[in-house]
């Protein structure tokens, strides 16, 4: 892993000053396409929500906050302070449940999740919870869809919400047209010992976002659909850091830009996202939601995606919430995408006026 971040950080020092591009949008006079985000509150949200902003391919008709994932559901409303921040109205809002019954101890360290209550320093005080139901929430929106749209989904933590919305209404697959989920470790290692060594020493094979609910994971991925699943884990972001390099990048552009600037006061603010090198950090959000509305880094002929069939690993034994394929299946399974067209897009998108 460390090899892999000085080579990347070798190339961001190498690609810095970077020149802007053709925008990476596409000019077009088609409507856009609905968009139903899944967060946990984790810091990357925030830098995946920055990102779409200047983007035309999609209109975000709600944001659900998965709260068996990192941040609270007691500040759920702090999504509300990240449009704010970004200077964007605020989607419909809704909070899922926070418990999971065969696993109710499992969470991330308590220090991350109390640092997303006030947004991780970018808000003075947290904005408290938001009492509408996630599951019902899309469902409401999914309904008011015109016949023969469907929306896309950007599933960024736990699979909670969506797991709980297609068991109770089935018929939301109808009305979904893709799928793009952050999770797993395929051919590398996890990050659940690596993050926290003192309370799960024993699961390296496991990545958080799966880890935390597997039997949610095992619903969603292990299931055939009617839409297209793409499903981004560590693998292909594992050559994708934060450093000194993108922080500075953000810099460059923070008097630019009031995306870049949101970044740029987030890392500024916590130096530990960018500067640490024994709790590395990566675009593991950012890059699934640039290959949802990037269809150039999809496409890459060095983008490596393998068509699986996903097992969730549901059991209580050390390799709980290992996601493995087993074969070949339905599910796309990035498992590689250039990290010099990556960065290029990144700085592209946050360069938009």
């Amino acid at each position: 892993m460390k090899v892999l971040t000085e080579a990347v950080v070798l190339f961001l020092l190498g690609l810095m000053p970077f020149h802007i591009f053709a925008s990476p949008f596409p000019t077009t006079t088609k409507s856009p396409s609905s968009l139903i985000i899944d967060i946990d509150l984790d810091f990357e949200d925030i830098t995946a929500i920055a990102s779409l902003k200047k983007q035309q391919q999609f209109s975000t008709i709600a944001v659900t906050m998965v709260c068996t994932g990192l941040g609270r559901c007691e500040n759920s409303n702090n999504i509300k302070g990240i449009y704010s921040l970004l200077g964007m109205p605020a989607p419909a809002i809704g909070s899922g449940r926070s418990f999971v019954p065969k696993f109710p101890s499992r969470q991330f360290p308590l220090d991350w999740r109390h640092s997303a209550d006030n947004l991780y320093n970018l808000l003075e005080t947290p904005m408290g919870k938001n009492e509408i139901d996630a599951v019902e929430l899309i469902w409401s929106e999914l309904q008011k869809l015109p016949d023969g749209q469907a929306a896309v989904i950007l599933a960024l933590g736990p699979l909670t919400n969506i797991s709980d919305l297609l068991e109770k209404y089935p018929q939301a697959e109808e009305k979904i047209a893709g799928m793009y989920i952050m999770g797993g470790a395929i051919t590398v290692t996890g990050n659940v010992a690596y993050d926290d060594p003192n309370d799960y020493p024993e699961y390296h094979l496991s990545e958080w976002n799966i880890f935390l609910d597997p039997e949610s994971a095992a619903n969603v991925l292990g299931k055939a659909h009617n839409f297209p699943v793409y499903l981004v884990p560590l693998d292909p972001s594992n050559s994708l850091p934060y450093n000194k390099a993108v922080f500075d990048q953000f810099g460059e552009l923070a008097n630019k830009t009031s995306s870049a600037a949101v970044v740029y006061s987030m890392l500024k603010k916590n130096p530990q996202f960018y500067n640490d090198t024994n709790n590395i950090k990566y675009f593991w959000n950012t890059l699934t939601t640039m290959l949802m509305m990037n269809e150039s880094l999809l496409t890459d002929p060095e983008t490596v995606i393998k068509q699986c069939q996903i097992a969730i690993d549901t059991s209580e034994s050390s390799s709980s919430g290992q996601a493995s394929c087993v074969g070949e299946g339905a599910v796309n399974v990035v498992i590689q995408v250039p990290p010099k067209h990556f960065y290029q897009q990144l700085f592209d998108f946050f360069a938009q006026p």
